[in-house]
C-alpha cells in the first residue's frame, strides 16, 4: 500500500511531466499525466487523513481492522 510521501512524490513527478508534455505540444500525454497527478495528490491527502479511506471497498474485513487500528496501513 502507498504512503503519503510516495503518493505526494509521484503526484509531483506526474505534474512536472504533464507540464513538460503541455509545453511540448503533446496534448494526449499532458491529459494522461495531469489526471494521474491529480489522483496521486488527492490520495496523498486522503491517506494523511486516514489510510482506511483508500481501502478497497470489497475488502471489508481488512477495512474494519484498519479502522479499528488492528493492522497498520503497510501490513498488507
Amino acid at each position: 500500500m502507498f504512503n503519503e510521501d510516495q503518493l505526494s512524490t509521484d503526484g509531483q513527478n506526474y505534474a512536472f511531466s504533464a507540464m513538460q508534455a503541455y509545453l511540448g505540444g503533446d496534448g494526449d500525454l499532458f491529459g494522461l499525466h495531469a489526471g494521474v497527478a491529480v489522483e496521486r495528490l488527492a490520495k496523498g491527502r486522503l491517506v494523511r487523513r486516514s489510510p482506511a479511506l483508500l481501502v478497497d471497498g470489497l475488502d471489508t474485513a481488512y477495512a474494519r481492522q484498519l479502522v479499528a487500528g488492528l493492522v497498520g496501513s503497510t501490513e498488507r
